[in-house]
């Protein structure tokens, strides 16, 4: 069936030789994928950045190599706080930084802060909360650029904190 087969990134990675995917590419709680090349994407294909992962796309491009990808999903935790740790990951929430002119291209979604079920339907069992931070980002020719999906952060004392996601510097 389709996104059956997966490459997991379970370790720091960064890639820097342009590459073809044919399967979904899924950050694990841990890891960071850093894409300085380009990487083409299958048709519905999709980049998932796991609670506790970390996506960085710097000066790297991704997009599709058929017609269109279905984007980057990064996963939060709705009832938990946003907080980056010093490792630069959030245990809680997954994280998606493009830099250095990173560019997001042809995809449904460019990026989204919601899980997608087996059937293309938003999952509200609780994955909203993603971080987006985008300095310096390129949006081309994507059907939607980012997709924020509600999400209230807040602090111990329950009171409502500024998200920790920006988008500065972007051109869409």
């Amino acid at each position: 069936s389709e996104h059956q087969y997966t490459w997991d990134i379970t370790n720091d990675e960064t890639w820097d030789f342009d590459i073809q995917m044919y399967h979904d590419i899924v950050v694990k709680p841990g890891a960071t994928l850093t894409i300085k090349c380009r990487v083409g994407m299958a048709n519905r294909g999709r980049i998932i950045v796991e609670r506790g992962a970390r996506l960085i796309i710097d000066g790297g491009e991704v997009y599709a190599w058929g017609s269109n990808w279905a984007g980057i999903q990064v996963w939060g935790t709705t009832a938990m706080k946003q907080k980056i740790e010093a490792s630069g990951l959030s245990l809680d929430q997954g994280i998606v930084n493009i830099i250095n002119d990173g560019t997001v291209a042809d995809a449904e979604n460019g990026i989204t802060t919601i899980k997608y079920d087996g059937q293309g339907n938003w999952d509200w069992g609780g994955y909203t909360g993603g971080i987006i931070q985008c300095d310096g980002a390129r949006f081309i020719n994507n059907w939607r650029a980012i997709q924020y999906l509600s999400y209230r952060n807040f602090n111990s004392n329950n009171a409502t904190m500024p998200n920790l996601g920006y988008v500065q510097n972007s051109l869409f």
